[in-house]
């Protein structure tokens, strides 16, 4: 009986860890749709604003103006996630 209590609490352990990390999952992949879903407003925000203010700047040019913030929105990638990779490896370091 001993074998099949402690059977049942090991089974039970196990349990309760996969359901937390399947919430934690879940929770990963809405927050990162809800990002998703907030970049691309922002996107739509800012190409407007490139449409209205900057594309009369240097007319006939309305791809550079494109690819310049095509390489901006880049670069601020590149440094949000580097910032972050550099919290989250100081983080486990403890």
């Amino acid at each position: 009986m001993a074998k099949r209590t402690n059977f049942f609490q090991k089974s039970s352990k196990a349990a309760k860890e996969i359901t937390g990390e399947s919430v934690y999952r879940i929770l990963t992949l809405s927050i990162t749709a809800f990002g998703f879903v907030v970049a691309l407003a922002w996107s739509a925000v800012i190409q407007e604003l490139l449409s209205r203010f900057i594309d009369p700047l240097i007319p006939g040019q309305i791809v550079l103006s494109r690819f310049i913030y095509a390489i901006l929105v880049t670069v601020l990638a590149a440094v949000v996630i580097y910032q972050l990779t550099k919290i989250s490896v100081r983080n486990s370091e403890k």
